[in-house]
């Protein structure tokens, strides 16, 4: 079934009808009544789609922003992780010399010593 079109004037009255009417504490089922008089035509559930819809197109965050923003997050109660921590091969690198260091040069300098005292 097509989706119905409304007019953006027609639109506006109906999401405007609602949100007067959701602020004023009302039910979705009195709110539907008072789209219907802006010139709503479909089910409450439709109309609940409707502005929930409306609601997110206008909101400040849109989905790029929170998406952008989700980059780096890794769940609840763990840093984010920092740009440009990914290591590479200059990393693997350095930790590979600094094990060499200290695992290889200080019995290294231990029998060198041993050597020279003799």
């Amino acid at each position: 079934m097509p989706r119905k079109r409304y007019s953006a004037q027609t639109k506006t009255a109906i999401v405007e009808a609602v949100k007067t009417a959701r602020n004023a504490k009302k039910s979705w089922a009195e709110a539907c009544v008072a789209a219907q008089k802006a010139g709503y035509k479909g089910s409450l559930g439709g109309l609940e789609q409707m502005i929930r819809r409306a609601d997110v197109k206008t909101s400040k965050h849109s989905a790029r922003k929170v998406a952008l923003k989700s980059i780096g997050k890794r769940g609840p109660g763990r840093p984010r992780i920092a740009a440009g921590t990914g290591g590479g091969v200059s990393s693997i690198e350095a930790l590979v010399n600094q094990v060499v260091r200290e695992r290889v040069a200080g019995p290294l300098e231990r029998a060198i010593a041993v050597l020279q005292s003799c």
